[in-house]
């Protein structure tokens, strides 16, 4: 996060550099004739701006990698709807392609799918010593997928979903695996269970999901 605020930085200062550059030729009634004559400053002027759009580029890398549509936050995000059983915080973790794909082949609307998943995280949710309130969610390791299985992950999904025709599988083009170690507790703060899963997380069209999402959302769709 600070890394993102540093480059943010960076462009604003960029883009006020420039802005000074104009404001100061604006007083010269031969604005356009000063900047072709004066090829330093020519140069300076296209070099402002040049820093600027690359430090935008990267600050929407960065905001991408690692912001609200980076790779960690689809696990949070996924945890976080199961902790507040939020059907339609699942539903966003599941890109709209492969929720419409559900629908054409379940001959199901999404009200059903919705009821379907809301029944579907109540049962979750209870456990022996009480209902969930909490989930912890920790980072153990990650390992970065190469060309190989994301082609294997590809493969897993047009395997087991051929209906597919909205989501193009081929715009998967990264996965992550993430060892996590998860803490469940009610709402006096009691454990009701832990324990270390791996979870893999894929981009898809430029924004990253949880698979376990698709899972959870296909089976209501199966159930509905």
């Amino acid at each position: 996060m600070c890394t993102i605020v540093v480059h943010f930085r960076q462009i604003i200062i960029s883009i006020r550099k420039c802005q000074i550059a104009i404001r100061n030729l604006k007083k010269n009634s031969s604005f356009w004739q000063e900047i072709l004559k004066n090829k330093n400053l020519l140069i300076g002027i296209l070099a402002c701006i040049i820093v600027a759009v690359i430090a935008v580029i990267l600050f929407a890398n960065l905001f991408f990698s690692n912001g609200s549509f980076g790779k960690k936050a689809a696990v949070k995000q996924y945890f976080h709807a199961i902790e507040k059983q939020n059907v339609g915080k699942i539903m966003d973790c599941v890109p709209k392609d492969y929720i419409d794909d559900l629908l054409d082949e379940y001959n199901i609307d999404k009200d059903d799918l919705e009821r379907e998943l809301e029944d579907q995280l109540e049962e979750e949710a209870e456990f022996e010593d009480g209902d969930l309130a909490k989930i912890e969610v920790e980072f153990r390791s990650d390992r970065e997928g190469d060309k190989e299985d994301v082609e294997n992950f590809q493969d897993a999904l047009d395997s087991s979903y051929r209906f597919t025709m909205n989501f193009e599988i081929d715009k998967i083009k990264k996965e992550v695996r993430y060892r996590l170690k998860l803490r469940l507790e009610d709402e006096n703060g009691r454990k009701l269970s832990s324990m270390t899963e791996m979870h893999e997380v894929y981009q898809y069209k430029g924004r990253w999901y949880i698979s376990e999402a698709l899972w959870d959302v296909c089976r209501a769709a199966r159930n509905a």
